[in-house]
């Protein structure tokens, strides 16, 4: 029988992805909910499947966290091969690039810390322990300098996208 004899039913386009919307790259995308006897597809930019077919259960479905940047989209197939797309669909965004820390591990108080390259149109953040954040510096596409740092503890540096504010770690950590 031709597709078209057994349509699927629009409960079919109503489940929602997650995170809908917009999310960064490494999101786990999945399905608020599914149906039993119904195959989940992820598709990738409208029409390159990611991994295998997840079978619905009834609850809702992980398809992993997803690392390519582009529109993410679900088919749903029945078992006569009939499909439809789901109505919603996420917009994974790239994070920037994770230079590294210069100089890293121990040194003196008094140390320039800086990274050695950055991206335009991201912001890369030196953070003293963890959760003090020191100085923020708009990315160049070259090297960044904090300057010297005085006060004691373990410095490290992350960045985010201005536009996303889709973010990364920086490679590496000084202790001061």
């Amino acid at each position: 029988a031709a597709s078209s004899d057994y349509p699927l039913r629009d409960v079919y386009k109503r489940q929602a992805l997650t995170p809908s919307g917009i999310a960064c790259k490494g999101s786990v995308i999945g399905l608020a909910s599914s149906e039993t006897g119904i195959n989940y597809q992820l598709r990738w930019n409208g029409s390159i499947n990611i991994g295998a077919p997840v079978a619905g259960t009834g609850s809702p479905i992980d398809f992993g966290p997803q690392n390519l940047s582009g529109i993410y989209t679900v088919m749903a197939t029945n078992s006569h091969g009939c499909f439809s797309m789901m109505s919603s669909s996420v917009e994974i965004n790239p994070v920037p690039v994770s230079f590294n820390l210069i100089p890293s591990g121990t040194q003196c108080q008094g140390t320039s810390l800086g990274i050695d390259g950055s991206e335009v149109n991201a912001n890369y953040v030196l953070v003293l322990n963890g959760n003090v954040m020191v100085d923020t510096i708009p990315g160049t596409g070259s090297t960044i300098s904090f300057g010297p740092q005085l006060t004691s503890g373990n410095y490290s540096v992350f960045a985010y996208f201005t536009a996303t504010n889709c973010q990364s770690a920086m490679n590496g950590t000084s202790i001061i």
